[in-house]
Parts: structure tokens; sequence; C-alpha cells
């Protein structure tokens, strides 16, 4: 019987805590060090809370538990680093090439999934040994017009009738249907009285993004980082967004952040001072044509990349580029660190306090169906600006810390972005009545709703402005509808593009979510601040709703 696993022309979330955190203390007590080691190291706390009609407050805050956000980056490089994406001609042919793919090691993890009318199997060894002796065995297409490049993007084929055991099919891991979430809470089974917390609880659940969608988008990083590796030592494709931090969904783009280190002296010990330096060229006075040159090499060399499009007048230029084999729509920046920097600041508020994330869900399907907010910057608001917004609020119920708090505790490391004076602190060093008190809050994420349409109800839109950095509104300084500071760098103004219009569908739309809510909201279903709730069985939720701000209903 022949087996045989070729490269054709066409080549070149989040996981479970505990296991990621079981995983990490085995790295530490072997004594391996963490090669992401110019992120700034943080620790989280983290804690369930139940509703108000509780009376035992939450437990404490307990330090060290959760991974820190390079931490997190570093295990899913690597686990990048141990994967085959394979394409197989039908489903049938994936228990054959799960025995073939266990000839070469012991495999952690398979994930089957359709995209684009095409089968993919996502495949994660237990180490890179294994996957490389896997890679080592495959060919090129003997088609004369394809460039051999070697990748761990295959194509697996049998000349045989495939054998084994058919792999689960994942693709619904990689779905995101809003409509069937919110048909399930109509018919969703719980205690009346807590009804709006179960089913925030349930759209959470539901739409936060999956571990496939996670996995591959690191993996599609990989590709880049193989790519490129071969001219720049250390360089790496680290993806960041919403995707990351906790609040993504399957759904969304993969935003990817080119970081180019340098071999310095400063991060050498000065006693070991080299004698011998790289020859390079001179800088290009156009770093643009450094991105044009990657956007190229994308186009032309590696395999599933489609569309490559290189705009480069962009205030952030960027090559976005759909990656078929993932299925994900892709933008890649080399200049644009303070990306990292916001992602880490959301992943590090969505670790302090539980209720963060699924308060997010629900607040953005609110906006969404409510068309309140967009996706991209325009006059209305963005999924990143209600976000800031959210946070905010959570800061003035002493919930979330300001990001002004963390910057004077010991042993804060510095922005990967060398223009930035944030610091991210060792959350071990932060005393501990700070976490008691920014924790102290026991409401449920039903009276946190409640409270959130309440307070921005109340809100001086006209006189004041909106900083996580100091957790308090401060006197606006810039002439525009909306002020929202950038805690990245202060000086912008992330809601900017937001119209008198806008804002004011925005006031009306909390106004209205307060008063449909009313003080009896533990026992209301969240479709009561969604609009078309009853619609007739089989109608889409978002049929006839306005998409622009000229007919919406809040004007």
């Amino acid at each position: 019987m022949t087996v045989m696993c070729r490269l054709v022309r066409r080549q070149m979330s989040h996981g479970n805590t505990r296991a990621l955190a079981s995983y990490l203390l085995q790295r530490q007590k072997s004594g391996l060090a963490d090669p992401i080691s110019s992120f700034p190291q943080t620790y989280f706390v983290s804690q369930k809370h139940t509703s108000k009609n509780v009376s035992h407050p939450p437990p404490p805050p307990q330090r060290n538990k959760y991974l820190s956000y390079p931490d997190m980056l570093q295990i899913r490089r690597e686990e990048a680093q141990r994967t085959i994406l394979v394409e197989i001609e039908g489903i049938k042919d994936s228990g054959g090439l799960r025995t073939f793919c266990e000839q070469f090691g012991r495999v952690k993890k398979y994930y089957l999934y359709r995209s684009s009318g095409k089968n993919f199997v996502l495949v994660e060894f237990e180490n890179g040994l294994a996957k490389n002796s896997a890679i080592n065995t495959c060919l090129h297409s003997k088609d004369p017009q394809s460039i051999p490049v070697t990748s761990p993007f295959l194509y697996y084929f049998h000349s045989e009738t495939s054998s084994g055991n058919i792999l689960p099919d994942s693709t619904k891991d990689l779905l995101s249907n809003d409509d069937l979430i919110l048909q399930e809470l109509q018919s969703l089974q719980c205690n009346e009285k807590s009804r709006l917390q179960t089913e925030i609880s349930h759209l959470h659940k539901k739409s936060q993004i999956s571990d496939l969608s996670v996995r591959l988008r690191f993996f599609t990083c990989h590709q880049l980082d193989l790519a490129l590796s071969g001219l720049f030592s250390g360089v790496r494709a680290l993806p960041f967004g919403s995707s990351l931090c906790g609040f993504g969904r399957n759904s969304g783009d993969l935003d990817i952040f080119l970081h180019f280190r340098k071999r310095l002296l400063a991060n050498n010990n000065a006693s070991k001072k080299s004698q011998l330096y790289f020859l390079t060229k001179a800088s290009i006075k156009e770093k643009n044509l450094q991105l044009k040159l990657i956007g190229d090499l994308i186009s032309i060399m590696l395999p599933g990349c489609t569309g490559v499009n290189s705009i480069l007048s962009a205030r952030v230029p960027i090559i976005k580029y759909r990656h078929s084999l993932s299925n994900l729509e892709c933008d890649v920046n080399n200049s644009a660190a303070s990306g990292i920097d916001l992602t880490h600041i959301l992943w590090l508020m969505n670790h302090w306090d539980s209720r963060l994330a699924p308060l997010v869900f629900a607040i953005r399907m609110w906006a969404a169906q409510n068309n309140i907010c967009v996706k991209k910057p325009g006059p209305l608001l963005t999924n990143f600006a209600l976000t800031i917004m959210i946070i905010f609020f959570l800061q003035s119920q002493n919930i979330l810390p300001s990001l002004h708090s963390l910057q004077n505790v010991k042993g804060a490391a510095p922005s990967l972005d060398p223009r930035s004076d944030l610091v991210f602190p060792d959350i071990k060093k932060i005393p501990p009545n700070m976490l008691l008190t920014t924790n102290s809050s026991k409401d449920g994420v039903d009276t946190l709703l409640f409270s959130f349409f309440n307070f921005y109800s109340n809100f001086d839109f006209e006189k004041q402005k909106i900083s996580i950095y100091h957790g308090k509104a401060v006197p606006k300084v810039l002439d525009k509808p909306l002020e929202i500071e950038n805690p990245v760098d202060p000086s912008l103004n992330i809601s900017q593009n937001v119209s008198r219009d806008g804002l004011k569908m925005l006031k009306r739309g909390l106004q209205d979510a307060r008063t449909a809510l009313g003080d009896n909201y533990a026992s209301l279903s969240l479709r009561v601040i969604l609009p078309n709730v009853n619609l007739p069985p089989g109608v889409p939720l978002n049929e006839s709703r306005p998409h622009s701000i000229k007919n919406n209903r809040y004007l």
C-alpha cells in the first residue's frame, strides 16, 4: 500500500485556562526561559461573581492564578510551531490522515473543519520533532510552474481507500450566528427571577471565540514567521485585537503586527560585548517600501493568501489579504505597536474581573442590533470605543483599576512601543489592599448592565471626556461631540469620527434601554432592549433594520 503526503502548487481563543496554566508551570519548573522576554510581565486576578441576590461576597482575588498576556502569546506561538494544516479530499480521509500522522509521534489535537467547499484538518503534534518528521516526508508537485516552497500547509493524498476512525467535524466552532443565539434566548430554560443574568451568560458562552479559531489565527501568523525569519532573525508576527483579549468572535478579522527585533548592546551583558556587527543596507527612507516588498512576498510565495492589497497611503500602512485556508481576513502592519499595547490593556482588564467579558458581549449585542455601533471608524461608535466606555464605567464602580494607579507599581516593564510612556505592572507586587478595593462590588452582571445604561444616560458628554487612564471623567480638550481618550496615546481621540447625530443616537439608545429594563430588570429578557423582538419564527432579527444614520429610529 502506498501512502503519500505531498505539497502541491497551492502551498507556499482561548483554550482551557487550567491546562495552559499547568503547562506554563511545568515550563517554569524546568527552568525554560520565555522567548518573548521583551514583553512586560503581567499577572492577573480573576473571580466568579454571583447575582446580587446572593449575600456572601465574592472570593478574594488570587494573584498568579491566570496566565499573563506574554505567557499566553508564548504558549499559543509554541502550539503553532508544532502544527500542520492539511487539506483532504473528503471527510472520510480524515481517518487515514490520523493514522499517517501518528506514525511520526503523539498527536495532541485534531480539528476537522470545512471552508469554501474544501476540507481541512489542523494537527498539533506533541513536539516539534514529530511535526518536522512529517514535513520531511512531503513531496512537491510535479507541475513545473509551481514554486517549491516548504511549509506546514499540506495536502494529503492517499492512493487507496482511507482507513481509521473519522474525525469529528468542528466546522461549527468557526461560525457566528447572532440570530440563532437570540432565538435560543427566547426558549432558554432558567429561573425566571434571574433570567437576565442567565441570558447574558448564555450569550457570552455562545458568542466567544473558539479554541480552533484562536489556533488558526496563530497558525496564520506562524506562516509569516517562517517566510521572514531567513532575513530577519527573531521576527515575530504577533496577532492583536479583540480576538486575543477575550472579547473576540469567530467572525472577526485578524490584525497582525510584524515585530522586527534588533540585537543591541542594551539587551546583552556589557562584559560580553561582541566585536562583530551585522552588515546591513542603509536605512530605507520610505519605510512603506519595506511593507510593499513583504506584500509582494505574501502575494507570490505564500499558499492560501489571496487578494493581497498593500494600502500604503493610510495613516497606518497595512497589507490586506484573505487567507483561504484558515478563512481569515488579515491586516498586517509593521509600524503600529500600539495595537499590542491596547490588546494587553484589554487582556489585563478582562482577567482582573470575570464580569467584564459577559457585559461587553451583552452591550455590544445591544449596540449592534440597534445600529448604534459599527466595526470600522465613522459617524457611529466603534466596538473598540464602546469597550473602552464599558471599562470606564466599571472603573467608576471601583471594579476595575485606572491605568494611572498601576503605573507606580514596582517592577513595571515598558511598552513594546518605544514611543509610548505606558508601563505594564507585575501584579504580584500590587498591594493586596488595592486588589480588594477594586474588586469590592458584589453586583451581578444583570445589575451592571442596568447600571451601565443609567450611568451614561446621565453622563455629561458635552463637557467631559472618558479616560480609562485616569479612571474618571476629565474636562474635554477637543471640540468633538464625543471624546474618548486613547489609553496608549492620550493626545488621540478614538471617537473623533463620531458625529453629533451619532452621539444623539447613542444617548437616545441608552435612555431607551434604561427605561425598557426598569427596576425589575432581573426577571426580564435581554431581548427587551433589542429591536424586532416579536418577529415570527424564522424571520431574521435584523430584517428591515436601518443600516445608516439617515433612517435610524433614534433620529
